[in-house]
Formats: structure tokens, C-alpha cells, sequence
């Protein structure tokens, strides 16, 4: 063979090979240990992050300056059990995902999920009940996944966005928020985009719990 088309060749597949590596590692190296979650407490309007195990999960981390979180949810309590609700796209482009509401270990199953953290907010409980109960609304209307990431509509939803709307009604000063989109590529369009990092940086929320 040809020293330039040995050249090529490597040219081509090399980058794919490192990108499926990091991929494999990305996916496997790490598996979310759920036993923690018996040990405090959580509440109703809790932030809980998580970082996936998809290719869109990458991408997501790639993008985001400010964490290593793909996805967030916001945390409502049934009879003492702990749900999120939360909007992520359906399983293929030929579908589109509803806001789905499910249990807090469902959420963060190890299959799905590599790290997660839990944030709470400074705001008292009567805000907080308005801020589940506009995350319950939005769950029972079936919005939508927005992908088209406008933040300007409510009939359709990603994720960060669903949080945002909800603690509009507990707080206001959430907007602050909005200062801090970042610019990220969407299907060939640049967009700006509210990335789960905005919230895990404002002195809005504090840590309870990381992994």
C-alpha cells in the first residue's frame, strides 16, 4: 500500500477509533450507587442531576462549561417516596418524549446513569409547594420535548427549562438565570441553551449530595 493512503486511512479512521473509545469509557467506567439514598433526607422541589450514558449524554458533558451533569429533574414527594419530574427526548428522532414523572431510583438507575448530584433551594416551603405543583401541571398537561430548545414557548419543554418555569412560581429572581445561556450547536443551527450547570453555579441552590 501506498504511504499517502496509509496516511489517509489514519487520517479517517483514527478519530472515529478515539471517539468510540472515549464513548465505551464514557458509558462503563462508572455506575451510580443508590444504597446513599436512604441516608438524608429530600423534599419537595430538590434539584437532582445526573449524568446519562448515551451518546446525547456526551455530547451534553462536552458542551457544558459549568458541570459534569447531562440531564435534571425536580424532585416531588408521593406519600414519602420521592419522584422526578422531568423532560428528556423520546428513545428515537421519530418520536417525541413527554414530561415524565418517575421514581427518584428509576431516574438514577445504574444502567442509565453513571453520577448524580442533589441540590435544594433556598426558598421556603410554602414557595416550594408552588414550584412542585407547577412541575405536577406540566407533567399532567403532557407537554412535549422542545427540541427546539426555544425558551420562549411552555407547550413544549427540555429539561432545564421545565425547572426553570416551575421555580418562576416560587421565585422570580430564577430569571437571573437566563444571563447565563450558552451557545451550543443543535442540528447544524447555534442556539442558546440553558445547560444544568447554570443551576449546580447559582447562589440560588446548595449541594446536599454528590457522586
Amino acid at each position: 500500500m501506498k504511504p499517502w493512503k496509509i496516511i489517509l486511512y489514519l487520517l479517517i479512521f483514527c478519530p472515529f477509533v478515539i471517539f468510540i473509545s472515549g464513548y465505551m469509557i464514557f458509558r462503563y467506567w462508572d455506575n451510580c450507587n443508590l444504597k446513599v439514598l436512604d441516608s438524608f433526607s429530600l423534599q419537595e422541589g430538590d434539584l437532582v442531576f445526573r449524568r446519562g450514558k448515551s451518546i446525547e449524554s456526551l455530547a451534553v458533558v462536552l458542551a457544558e462549561k459549568n458541570s459534569s451533569f447531562s440531564h435534571i429533574g425536580l424532585i416531588v414527594m408521593e406519600r414519602g417516596i420521592p419522584f422526578v419530574i422531568h423532560a428528556e427526548p423520546g428513545e428515537n428522532s421519530a418520536q417525541t418524549g413527554l414530561v415524565r414523572k418517575e421514581p427518584l431510583r428509576s431516574f438514577l438507575d445504574p444502567r442509565k446513569a453513571s453520577h448524580f448530584a442533589i441540590f435544594r433551594s433556598y426558598l421556603d416551603r410554602k414557595s416550594l409547594t408552588r414550584v412542585a405543583a407547577q412541575a405536577r401541571t406540566f407533567y399532567i398537561q403532557q407537554c412535549r420535548f422542545d427540541n427546539s430548545y426555544d425558551l420562549f414557548t411552555d407547550q413544549n419543554l427540555y429539561c432545564t427549562e421545565l425547572v426553570l418555569k416551575a421555580y418562576r412560581q416560587g421565585d422570580q429572581n430564577i430569571n437571573i438565570l437566563l444571563r447565563r445561556l450558552d451557545e451550543v450547536n443543535i442540528l447544524l443551527a447555534r442556539r442558546k441553551i440553558l445547560m444544568p450547570g447554570a443551576f449546580i453555579t447559582s447562589r440560588l441552590f446548595y449541594k446536599i449530595y454528590t457522586q
